[in-house]
């Protein structure tokens, strides 16, 4: 797998999170120090941009004495932002791989589907592999309608559980 397509989603990753949690206008150097370095694909720079700044998200979500912030970030953001720091050290360690192959999860369109409460098409699922059907059951489970429909998507050592969005219908 091309860098990129690991680096890209980061970086897309990134700018949503510093929008909610910093100010663009104020860090518009940072910001189009990084895109340069995503126009280059200069994947290295640019995962080492994202870790100065988690670093520096780290230090400035901290309040106390002897520091300008008043208050702490908000406890969501700081784990949106931890969960962000460690998919920026799995892209290191797969950019850095030496045998120059890299390999990542990337969601698939059901699982999107599922998170976001879109419309999920299964055109000849009878068709379908046992394992898969035995994965997708629990979604499409009546009984399991509310909350409690979930799957669990694996990606290096961390599993992460995709939960069916509140407005999604399985008829």
């Amino acid at each position: 797998m091309d860098p990129q397509h690991i680096c890209v989603p980061l970086y897309n990753e990134f700018g949503n999170l510093f929008q909610i949690t910093f100010s663009e206008k104020e860090n518009e150097d940072l910001l189009s120090r990084l895109k340069k370095q995503v126009i280059k694909k200069n994947w290295n720079n640019l995962l080492s941009g994202f870790h100065k700044c988690v670093q520096r998200v780290a230090e400035i979500g901290k309040c106390g004495p002897g520091t300008k912030r008043k208050r702490p970030l908000n406890e969501k953001v700081m784990v949106r932002w931890g969960t962000f720091s460690q998919k920026v050290e799995i892209a290191r360690k797969q950019v850095n791989a030496s045998s120059g192959m890299i390999f990542s999860f990337v969601e698939g369109a059901f699982v999107t589907a599922l998170r976001n409460g879109e419309w999920i098409l299964l055109d000849e699922v009878n068709l379908a592999p046992l394992e898969t059907l035995q994965r997708i059951i629990g979604v499409l489970d009546r009984e399991t309608l509310a909350t409690s429909s979930k799957i669990e998507t694996t990606s290096m050592m961390m599993v992460e559980v995709a939960t069916r969005h509140q407005s999604q219908l399985i008829s």
